[in-house]
């Protein structure tokens, strides 16, 4: 029986210590790519993917966790990340590439209708430590209730510390109407937080 458990956990994948890190992730979307259909029907929404990544730091599949209830936007939104999308790979505890995930979300307006994915916050402290510089930028997941399960830091405040602190507020009071994924793949948000620490 021993011998059985420690074959499995040898089998079993290991996580990888960092994960893949998006180039130009801004502009993955501009005005001259919504689609003419959408325009011409009017569709608008929001979408949520997630993207396996090689080891080589390209896109190998992508699934929509979040429809916007428009198939074209949808799949343009899969089509454009697997295009543009390149990354620094993944690594693992030893430094090597690997393979890995990464979500992102991407927002399709018309007129006044607006699907804002990101959000400015602010999260009052005692006192500022010294290495505090800057508010901290989060990318946050939500589960199919909506609520948040997962903090990611894109831009650190410089502190650490206050980071970690960002992170464990945002899951515990952050929530998002559920998200519908349209297909068998569980519901899966992702949304942008920008998060200000001031002194109470």
């Amino acid at each position: 029986m021993m011998s059985f458990a420690i074959m499995m956990a040898l089998l079993a994948p290991v996580a990888p210590a960092s994960e893949p890190e998006p180039l130009g992730l801004l502009n993955l979307i501009g005005p001259g790519d919504y689609p003419a259909f959408a325009l011409q029907k009017g569709e608008s929404g929001i979408v949520s993917i997630e993207l396996q990544v090689s080891a080589r730091g390209a896109p190998t599949s992508c699934t929509v966790t979040e429809t916007s209830r428009s198939f074209g936007l949808d799949a343009t939104s899969c089509k454009l990340a697997m295009q543009r999308l390149r990354f620094k790979p993944a690594r693992d505890a030893a430094g090597t590439p690997v393979s890995g995930m990464f979500r992102t979300v991407l927002s399709w307006s018309l007129g006044d209708a607006e699907y804002p994915v990101g959000f400015a916050s602010t999260l009052a402290v005692l006192k500022l430590p010294s290495d505090y510089s800057r508010p901290v930028k989060l990318r946050l997941e939500f589960d199919a209730m909506g609520h948040n399960d997962a903090c990611h830091v894109t831009e650190s405040s410089g502190s650490a510390a206050l980071d970690q602190i960002g992170c464990r507020q945002s899951i515990r009071e952050t929530v998002i109407a559920p998200p519908k994924s349209g297909s068998r793949v569980a519901a899966r948000a992702v949304r942008y937080m920008t998060l200000t620490f001031v002194t109470r």
